[in-house]
C-alpha cells in the first residue's frame, strides 16, 4: 500500500541541506536532485521481481541478484507513486503533469491516462486489495475514486461526505476517509453509507485483515484496532527509538534523534517502519517490541512494499538503492 509524495517532500528537503543539487527550474519538478532516486516500488510477482519509478519517468522491472534493471516504459514526467494490478497486468503511476497513467506491462504502452483538476497532482494512489478501486488525493485535497471494472470510471462521494478526503480502501472495498476534524470514516460505497467513525491522529498508511490500521504522525507510528465496539482501540505507539550513525570502518553510534518516518508495511505478526535515518525497524504486531533493525541502505528509504505471501519485504533509496528482504 502505497503512498507517498508528501515523505518524499521531507527527504527531498534534508538531501539539499547535505549538499545534493539545488532545483534548476520553477516548475516543482525536483529531477535536477537526482533523477535515478527511486520513488517508489511494487511486487509484480509472488517474490524477487517489483516495479521501480524514478523522478525521471522511468519505470523499470527489477529481479532480485541481476544488476541490470529492464525498462518497461519512459513517460518523460516525474513519478511519485505505483499501484499493480495482478488482473489487468498493469501498472499505475502517479505524475507530476500528466495524471495517473496506467500501463499494460505486456505491450509496455499506455492503456488509460485518469486525469486530475488543473494545477494538481496526486501524491500517491492505493488500490483495494481486491483490485475494484484504486483511490488518491491531490495536493489540493480533491479525492479520487476510480471504478476499475468500469473503465476506471470516477466516483463522487463529496455530496455524502463534504470535507473529507480519501485515504485506503480496505479489504472489501470499503472507503477509509479522513474529515477536516481529523474523524476518519469507513464507507460502503455501494450502499452509500458509512460503516464506522473512528478517532484518531495520523495518516492512514496500512491497513489488515484483522481491523489494524497503522497511521504516521510525523516521526511516530501508532496501530489501533478496530474489532471491538466498532472503535480505534489504541495497541501502541512507538518512535524510532535512535538514529543510527555508521562510520566508515563500520562502527556504529546511537543517538536520541527520532527523525521522521517515510513509510510503514505490516507483514502477518510484524510491522516495518522505514524513515530518514536510513534504517528499518522491525516490531511486534502484538506488543510493539522491537525486534530487529536493518541498516543497509546509504540515503532516505523512500518506499517499502511488501509480497502477497507475506514473506518478503522491498525498500528503496533516494540514491537508487534497492534490498530485498526474506521475512
Amino acid at each position: 500500500m502505497k503512498n507517498k509524495f508528501l515523505k518524499l517532500m521531507t527527504s527531498i528537503v534534508v538531501f539539499i541541506t547535505i549538499g545534493c543539487q539545488k532545483k534548476t527550474n520553477n516548475n516543482n519538478q525536483f529531477t535536477a536532485i537526482n533523477p535515478l532516486s527511486y520513488t517508489s516500488v511494487v511486487f509484480n510477482a509472488t517474490s524477487d521481481t517489483v516495479l521501480v519509478s524514478t523522478y525521471s519517468g522511468r519505470i523499470s522491472q527489477v529481479i532480485k541478484n541481476r544488476d541490470q534493471e529492464e525498462l518497461i516504459i519512459n513517460l518523460n514526467d516525474e513519478i511519485y507513486g505505483l499501484e499493480y494490478a495482478k488482473k489487468q497486468h498493469v501498472v499505475m503511476a502517479t505524475t507530476l503533469k500528466s495524471g495517473v497513467i496506467v500501463i499494460d506491462l505486456k505491450t509496455r504502452k499506455i492503456k488509460k491516462e485518469l486525469n486530475v483538476k488543473n494545477d494538481a497532482w496526486i501524491n500517491s494512489v492505493h488500490l483495494s486489495e481486491n483490485e475494484e478501486y484504486l483511490t488518491g488525493l491531490d495536493i489540493k485535497g480533491n479525492s479520487y475514486i476510480w471504478d476499475i471494472n468500469n473503465d476506471y470510471e470516477l466516483l463522487d462521494f463529496s455530496e455524502e461526505l463534504p470535507k473529507n478526503y480519501i485515504r485506503l480502501a480496505d479489504n472489501n472495498g470499503n472507503l477509509y476517509y479522513q474529515n477536516h476534524l481529523g474523524k476518519y470514516i469507513q464507507w460502503d460505497p455501494k450502499k452509500k453509507k458509512i460503516i464506522k467513525e473512528l478517532m484518531v491522529n495520523g495518516r492512514l498508511v496500512d491497513l489488515d485483515d484483522k481491523g489494524n490500521l497503522a497511521f504516521l504522525n510525523f516521526n511516530e507510528f501508532g496501530i489501533y484496532n478496530t474489532k471491538v465496539n466498532n472503535t480505534a482501540i489504541l495497541k501502541f505507539k512507538e518512535k524510532h527509538p535512535y538514529t543510527i550513525y555508521i562510520y566508515p570502518n563500520g562502527d556504529t553510534v546511537h543517538n536520541s534523534h527520532h527523525l521522521k518516518l517515510t513509510d510503514l508495511r505490516f507483514s502477518d505478526n510484524k510491522v516495518f517502519t522505514a524513515g530518514l535515518d536510513k534504517t528499518i525497524r522491525i516490531w511486534d504486531k502484538q506488543n510493539g517490541n522491537l525486534v530487529d533493525e536493518w541498516y543497509s541502505h546509504n540515503a532516505t528509504i523512500s518506499d517499502l512494499d511488501i509480497s502477497s505471501n507475506k514473506k518478503q519485504l522491498v525498500s528503496v533509496d533516494l540514491k537508487g538503492g534497492i534490498k530485498f528482504w526474506e521475512l
